[in-house]
């Protein structure tokens, strides 16, 4: 079953409840050339070029407080 919902609708709805405006235009319509993955991208980009530094510096806090924070920035990364 698929719902259908206007732009209007949506956007009153999700201008409400969201402080991401990069997925709009200054006139409140949808931005088309929005790509919510550009994000996504940088930041696995960022913990790929500093997550073993980081690592290294501070693996005692690291394991004591995240055990799993190697296996979680891995699935990021990849």
């Amino acid at each position: 079953m698929c719902i259908s919902v206007n732009e209007k609708n949506f956007l009153d709805f999700y201008n409400d409840r969201t402080f991401n405006a990069n997925c709009f235009n200054a006139d409140g319509s949808l931005n088309k050339n929005y790509n919510s993955h550009k994000s996504t991208g940088l930041i696995a980009t960022i913990f790929d070029e500093h997550w073993d530094d980081v690592y290294t510096k501070n693996r005692e806090l690291i394991d004591k407080y995240r055990p799993n924070a190697p296996i979680e920035i891995k699935k990021i990364i990849d």
